[in-house]
């Protein structure tokens, strides 16, 4: 696991805990999930991480997997069709 994946998955561990426990009013959170960067099975370790391992979770997540990645030759993914990214 790369240095930045770590700290990706402290983040998601600590901060939903941090950010509730700052005001005493209750406070509903959620987080968007997205990264282009690396592969599937760190997708769902950041899910993971923020579902099961962070202490509050957070209220709900949003994800979405990015319709490009050019790296591996990835077009048209992320619920907008075969033409998305096309110029």
């Amino acid at each position: 696991m790369s240095r930045q994946q770590g700290q990706i998955l402290t983040w998601l561990r600590t901060v939903p805990g941090l950010i509730k426990s700052a005001d005493p009013r209750p406070v509903t959170l959620g987080l968007k999930l997205m990264n282009a960067v690396f592969e599937d099975s760190f997708q769902l370790a950041m899910l993971r991480a923020a579902i099961d391992e962070s202490d509050p979770p957070p209220d709900f997540l949003v994800y979405r997997q990015p319709a490009l990645r050019p790296a591996e030759g990835v077009r048209g993914q992320g619920g907008r069709g075969p033409t998305a990214g096309r110029t």
